[in-house]
Parts: structure tokens; C-alpha cells; sequence
């Protein structure tokens, strides 16, 4: 009979490369993501629906109004 420890060192190497790879992944979408939003003549928002709290505005957001988009989510 095997000892199921002998596989744990194993299963830890394999989430930490999932994990590495799923990190991988969304940098890659989070880039393009942002790259399509600079593409576009518009202000992009998103809001916590629970505290209706701004936390995320769009580069735009310093062109059409003026302010960063850090301070925009802020105000």
C-alpha cells in the first residue's frame, strides 16, 4: 500500500504552478483589458453595487475632466 504523503510535496508543486499560471493569465487579460479601454473616446467606471463606491475609473477620465483617474474615483 502507497503512502498517500509520499504524493503531498507533488500536489503542492502542481498547485503552485497552477496558481502561477493563473496569475499569468490574468496579467495577460488585465493588460488587454486596459488596452481596449485606452482605445476608446469614453470614461469606463465600475462601482461596488453594496457601498455604491467608485473603484475603478478609466484613463480617459484625466482627458475629459481633468483629474486622475485615482482622484476621480475619490471624490
Amino acid at each position: 500500500m502507497d503512502d498517500p504523503g509520499l504524493l503531498d510535496p507533488v500536489l503542492d508543486l502542481t498547485r503552485l504552478h497552477l496558481l502561477h499560471c493563473l496569475r499569468n493569465v490574468e496579467r495577460a487579460t488585465r493588460t488587454k483589458y486596459l488596452d481596449l479601454l485606452g482605445g476608446l473616446d469614453a470614461v469606463v467606471w465600475e462601482m461596488d453595487p453594496t457601498t455604491l463606491e467608485l473603484t475603478f475609473a478609466s484613463p480617459q477620465v484625466r482627458e475629459i475632466f481633468g483629474v486622475s483617474p485615482s482622484r476621480f474615483i475619490h471624490k
